[in-house]
């Protein structure tokens, strides 16, 4: 996970159930207002422990120490997923390499009716907190973008390793390394690389002279990939996979 450095957001929003939570220190609480500030825009904040410690000037353990105690209370939630990233080291052999990356989720706390209307003299207005309408509402809205995004993630990650592990099953006749096979899973959808495949087999079979597997394969890749935006466009993706033997295929849009 790469560490890119995160700034305070301009606005810290610390609602009531967190000032009225004793167990919490008010620099966690501080700390929790900057968390939703930086989330307004995604629904969740996408930084590593030091980079959120560089940026409250406080260590790594007092970071940690706050994310566990705001998480125990379910004030957030953390979700860690293994991606794929392209390596900047040129240095390296590898093109690509996996890393984890985390983002932190505000659950409760965003709606326009911020407390009790008694205790705070009609402070919980709609028409006076307008400003935070447009943000994350409530803690059900987070929660369904969370899933919606950490599902999209899921099958895009599924998705990519399909095509890696089909490419790599292929080895012998593509002669792809397996920095190539991330490489192409990562830049084409599955279903055109399947396509490109079964025409790159075609071809051997219809007696095509192929000196470089690795540049013909990806010729028919992006030959499909052509073929497949036409019939994207007239809405006819399922006769595209059935028409191109293309299985097994799951849309993540």
């Amino acid at each position: 996970m790469t560490n890119t450095k995160l700034h305070l957001p301009y606005i810290a929003s610390i609602p009531y159930n967190i000032l009225a939570d004793n167990d919490i220190p008010p620099a966690a609480k501080i700390f929790f207002g900057c968390l939703s500030g930086l989330a307004i825009k995604n629904g969740y904040v996408f930084g590593t422990t030091l980079a959120l410690a560089e940026m409250m000037n406080t260590s790594e353990s007092t970071i940690e120490r706050w994310l566990n105690l705001l998480e125990k209370k379910s004030h957030i939630s953390r979700d860690t997923t293994t991606t794929p990233h392209k390596n900047s080291d040129i240095t390296k052999a590898k093109k690509f390499e996996w890393s984890k990356d985390r983002k932190i989720y505000i659950c409760k706390g965003f709606s326009n009716n911020f407390t009790d209307t008694v205790k705070n003299n009609g402070y919980n207005e709609p028409v006076k907190n307008n400003g935070y309408k447009s943000k994350p509402s409530n803690h059900k809205e987070l929660r369904s973008n969370r899933n919606t995004n950490v599902s999209k993630e899921e099958s895009k990650n599924k998705e990519v390793k399909s095509s890696v592990d089909l490419i790599k099953s292929n080895h012998e006749i593509l002669q792809c390394s397996k920095e190539d096979a991330v490489e192409i899973a990562l830049k084409y959808k599955h279903y055109e690389i399947v396509a490109g495949i079964n025409k790159f087999h075609n071809s051997r079979k219809e007696g095509t002279r192929i000196k470089k597997p690795r540049g013909f394969l990806l010729k028919c890749i992006k030959d499909m990939q052509k073929v497949c935006a036409y019939y994207v466009a007239q809405g006819e993706l399922d006769e595209f996979l059935a028409k191109y033997n293309v299985q097994n295929y799951v849309d993540i849009n």
